[in-house]
């Protein structure tokens, strides 16, 4: 059975993977990257794991924050595409 593209991004969708489970990547990702470059707790990298996946967690559980990120994201991305474009034509000469 051949399967669009269109229909297993319609089919991630319909799992929650845009709404819950890339956000909550994310603001882990985020988390514990900043979490590592301070080194607050020094080389106990278990720390930092488990406090980036609880406010991950936390974090998902907000509504107003995957609302936020369904808007800001998909306008980043045109933002984004049109910064390159112009970077591409500018570089042209």
């Amino acid at each position: 059975m051949v399967y669009s593209i269109q229909e297993v991004l319609f089919q991630l969708e319909s799992i929650g993977v845009f709404e819950f489970l890339l956000p909550f990547l994310l603001i882990f990702a985020a988390v514990y990257g900043v979490l590592i470059s301070l080194g607050i707790f020094g080389k106990r990298p278990g720390i930092n794991v488990i406090i980036a996946f609880a406010i991950g967690l936390l974090a998902i559980r907000f509504p107003l924050f995957t609302q936020f990120y369904q808007e800001l994201f998909p306008r980043l991305g045109i933002g984004i595409t049109i910064l390159l474009m112009l970077l591409i034509l500018a570089m042209e000469d």
